[in-house]
């Protein structure tokens, strides 16, 4: 979506409430000593938007921008009869007009199951996980106002964003093809970048901008039709109503909560899941506020999926997505002053993939 990817703000969460980029239903438990092999491709275009959320948009319609493709290869070994560990790697390719974005994503957990019986269950879980995405740059050419400073282009060097999560939850079944579980969670999020670069409009003329520290230097760039014009400039952020390390380097806290059921016939295994985060992010949301515009700070996601084992090894599988606001959760960097209430936007996706075990 372009409010995502048109430009600095743009620039800089499949997001999963059960906690991290590759959950969003309780683990698999394997036989001990066992290993999975998980391959998932997800995508998103105008045939596979169900929700329609880009049409809302006149400015988006019709585009390709928040079009987005991404793959995920997910490493489980079973250690334990009740424990295993997970590493995963995903690769991300986020459209925008005349652009193109591509990020990666690590993530590693460490996963338990164990009998319980409270409130009827059968069983407790609990995961705790870390991931992060980064990119080498971010970058972008529509001019757009930020506070009071109209940049024409933007470019953020190695944006990152890094998250600890933990999560537990219950399981019920009220017989051998129904089961059931609800989870709770919490986690932490930290952004980064290493540098900033734009150009922005001044008097009338274009400069290169240049953040150092606290202030904001300008070089103009030639040839600037106003007479007069200074060739160089230096003022405070907070003359043009900026604060980048807020804006962009945020810390945030943040709950999960979900539910959901799974059911086992002769045409294979089906889950649905709808989860939600609340988040309370520091120093963003309240530039946001003062903007007049409203923080994003709630999310609700409805996934599903069905699985059709062709052998005891090898699971092929397949999935729709809804969210209520694009990745929010998944990829925290493209939530900033700029994008917050495009963030508003409904979302869907389209999953496929194969599960191995050895």
């Amino acid at each position: 979506m372009r409010f995502l990817l048109s430009w600095l703000w743009g620039l800089c969460a499949s997001g999963l409430a059960m906690a991290n980029p590759v959950d969003w239903h309780p683990q698999d438990t394997m036989a001990p000593d066992q290993w999975m092999l998980t391959a998932t491709s997800t995508h998103f275009n105008p045939g596979l938007d169900f929700t329609q959320g880009r049409d809302k948009s006149p400015t988006l319609r019709g585009t390709k921008s928040g079009d987005y493709r991404g793959s995920a290869l997910s490493l489980s070994w079973q250690f334990h009869p009740r424990w295993a560990v997970r590493a995963s790697s995903l690769g991300r390719v986020l459209e925008d007009v005349s652009d193109q974005y591509q990020m990666r994503t690590w993530e590693a957990s460490v996963w338990t199951q164990q009998p319980l019986h409270w409130l009827g269950s059968d069983t407790g879980f609990a995961r705790l996980s870390a991931w992060g995405n980064q990119a080498d740059s971010l970058q972008a050419s529509t001019s757009k106002t930020v506070g009071e400073v109209v940049l024409t282009q933007s470019k953020i060097i190695q944006p990152r964003d890094q998250t600890l999560a933990l999560q537990g939850g219950l399981t019920w079944s009220s017989s051998p093809a129904w089961k059931y579980h609800a989870d709770m969670g919490m986690g932490l999020t930290e952004l980064k970048y290493q540098d900033f670069q734009a150009n922005g409009m001044r008097n009338g003329c274009e400069y290169q901008l240049q953040i150092m520290g606290t202030d904001v230097v300008g070089t103009r760039i030639d040839p600037c039709a106003v007479v007069g014009a200074s060739s160089q400039f230096s003022s405070p952020l907070t003359t043009y109503g900026l604060d980048l390390q807020k804006e962009l380097a945020w810390t945030a806290r943040f709950v999960s909560w979900g539910a959901g059921l799974q059911w086992t016939n002769g045409w294979g295994r089906w889950r649905a899941s709808a989860n939600g985060q609340s988040w309370q992010r520091n120093g963003v949301d309240d530039i946001i506020a003062k903007r007049n515009s409203t923080p994003v700070v709630q999310q609700l996601n409805v996934r599903t999926e069905w699985m059709y084992p062709v052998s005891e090894k090898i699971q092929p599988f397949v999935g729709f997505d809804y969210y209520s606001s694009f990745l929010l959760h998944d990829l925290p960097l493209l939530y900033n002053s700029g994008t917050s209430s495009n963030f508003l936007n409904t979302y869907s996706q389209f999953r496929a993939g194969l599960r191995f075990f050895f």
